[in-house]
C-alpha cells in the first residue's frame, strides 16, 4: 500500500486525465470531419448537419471538454509540486515555458490560416487561449478551491456571454470575447467566457477530483484496452496540429480538391 500511495503522489501523469483528454480529441477528429465536408466541401446534407442545434452544442461540448480539462490538470500540477516542495519559481518557469510552446503552436496556426483562409483565420483560437490560461492560471495556485471560486468562475462565463452580445468591438477587445459584428474565425475561444470553464475545472478539482483520487485506489484506466486513447491524450497538442491536414489529405484523396 506504501509503495502504491508513493506512486500516486510521484509527479507524472495520471492516467484518467489522458483518458478523458483522449476521448476529447477522438470527439474533435469526428466534428471536424463534420465540418470539412459541410465548409470546405459544401456537401449538402453536412453544410445542413452543421447548423443543427445538436452539432452546435457538441462543438461547445468538445471545446468546453477541452478547457474544463485543462483546468483540472492545472489543479493536479499545483498538488503535485506541493507534494514535492517545489519552489514556485521552478513551478512558474515549467508553466511558463509549456504555454510559450502552446503559444508557437497558436501562432503557426494564426499564420496559416492567414495564408489559407484570410477572412476567416484563427487569432484566437483554443490553443491561443490555453497559453494565456495557462499563465493566468498561477493566480490559483494556493486557492482551496472553496465555493467563492466556483462563484467567480460562473461569474466570468455570464459576463462572457453578456459580451458575446455585444457588437461594435475593437480589434483589441477581441480575445476578451467583445469582437467587432463582422468578425468571422473558424476558431474561437476568447478569455471570457472560457476562462471561467477553466477556472470550474480548477476548482472542481481541487474540491474533489483530488482528495477523490488520494483516498481511491490506482486507476485501472492503466489496462492496455485503454492505451491508444490514454495515448491520444497525452499527445494531444501533437495530434491537434496534424489531424486537420491528413482529414484534408485523406478527404482530397477520396473527394478530389475542394
Amino acid at each position: 500500500m506504501q509503495h502504491s500511495e508513493k506512486n500516486r503522489d510521484r509527479p507524472g501523469r495520471w492516467p484518467e486525465l489522458d483518458f478523458v483528454r483522449g476521448l476529447a480529441v477522438l470527439g474533435m477528429i469526428f466534428y471536424h470531419l463534420l465540418f470539412d465536408l459541410g465548409y470546405f466541401y459544401q456537401l449538402p446534407f453536412f453544410t445542413v448537419l452543421l447548423t443543427s442545434p445538436a452539432v452546435q452544442f457538441l462543438q461547445i461540448l468538445i471545446g468546453g471538454s477541452f478547457i474544463f480539462i485543462s483546468g483540472l490538470s492545472a489543479a493536479v500540477r499545483f498538488y503535485q509540486a506541493e507534494q514535492q516542495h517545489e519552489s514556485s519559481a521552478i513551478l512558474q518557469k515549467m508553466i511558463l515555458k509549456r504555454s510559450l510552446n502552446i503559444g508557437f503552436a497558436a501562432l503557426v496556426i494564426t499564420i496559416v490560416t492567414l495564408v489559407l483562409f484570410a477572412r476567416t483565420a484563427v487569432y484566437f483560437g483554443i490553443l491561443h487561449f490555453l497559453a494565456a490560461a495557462s499563465v493566468i492560471s498561477l493566480r490559483w495556485r494556493q486557492s482551496k478551491g472553496d465555493p467563492q471560486l466556483v462563484l467567480f468562475a460562473l461569474c466570468l462565463i455570464i459576463i462572457g456571454w453578456w459580451l458575446n452580445q455585444l457588437d461594435n468591438g475593437f480589434w483589441w477587445s477581441m480575445p476578451l470575447g467583445w469582437s467587432s459584428d463582422t468578425f468571422t474565425s473558424l476558431d474561437y475561444y476568447p478569455l471570457l467566457p472560457w476562462l471561467g470553464v477553466f477556472l470550474l475545472g480548477i476548482a472542481v478539482a481541487k474540491m474533489w477530483y483530488i482528495p477523490h483520487r488520494a483516498l481511491g485506489k490506482d486507476s485501472w484506466l492503466t489496462n492496455i484496452c485503454f492505451k491508444p486513447v490514454n495515448l491520444l491524450g497525452r499527445q494531444a497538442l501533437l495530434v491537434y496540429l496534424l489531424h486537420q491536414p491528413l482529414l484534408f489529405l485523406g478527404l482530397r484523396f477520396l473527394l478530389g480538391p475542394m
